[in-house]
C-alpha cells in the first residue's frame, strides 16, 4: 500500500473534517512535500519510526492537499516514544513509534494546545495502529538513548 492513501481515501466522505498528519523528524516525507509544494524524497529515514515510513510520499496522497484540509506536524522520536509509553499505560497495548507520532499530539500538552488553538476541533479521532514490531524492551532502550541526546 502506498503511504497514507488508505487513510485519506477513508476520509473522502468527510471533507469538512480537518486531517492532521503527524510524522517523526527523519520520517517526515509528507510534511516536507506539503511545506515545499512538491514531492521531495528524503535521503533516508533517520527516525526510529521506520515501520510506516516512506522516503517519498506517493503522488495520490500528495494530491489530497488540493481537496481536503490537511495540517502536518512533525514530532521528535522522543515525543513519539513517550506517547507510546503513555498509551501503553492507559490502554495496556503496545504500539510502535510510528503510531506514537500521532499519539504525541494528544499526550504532549504543548502539541495538544496547538491543535486546540489552531484547529479548534469539536472531536478528535486518533488512528492507532501497529504493535507487532515493538517490545517494551525496545521502547525502554529507545527512550534511554533519546533522553541523552
Amino acid at each position: 500500500a502506498e503511504y497514507g492513501v488508505g487513510v485519506l481515501e477513508g476520509m473522502s466522505g468527510w471533507l469538512d473534517v480537518p486531517l492532521i498528519v503527524s510524522e517523526t523528524q527523519g520520517a517526515h516525507s509528507f510534511n516536507l512535500a506539503l511545506s515545499k509544494g512538491e514531492i521531495i524524497p528524503l535521503d533516508r529515514i533517520s527516525s526510529i519510526a521506520k515501520s510506516l515510513g516512506a522516503k517519498e510520499v506517493c503522488v495520490e496522497a500528495f494530491k489530497w492537499k488540493d481537496k481536503h484540509e490537511i495540517r502536518s506536524m512533525v514530532v521528535t522520536d522522543l515525543e513519539a516514544v513517550e506517547a507510546c509509553y503513555e498509551f501503553g499505560n492507559d490502554h495496556r497495548i503496545l504500539v510502535e513509534p510510528a503510531c506514537g507520532a500521532g499519539l504525541a499530539l494528544v499526550y504532549n500538552p504543548e502539541r495538544w494546545k496547538v491543535i486546540m488553538d489552531e484547529v479548534k476541533p469539536k472531536s478528535v479521532l486518533v488512528i492507532v495502529c501497529g504493535g507487532n514490531m515493538v517490545t517494551i524492551e525496545m521502547l525502554k532502550s529507545w527512550k534511554d538513548v533519546l533522553q541523552t541526546l
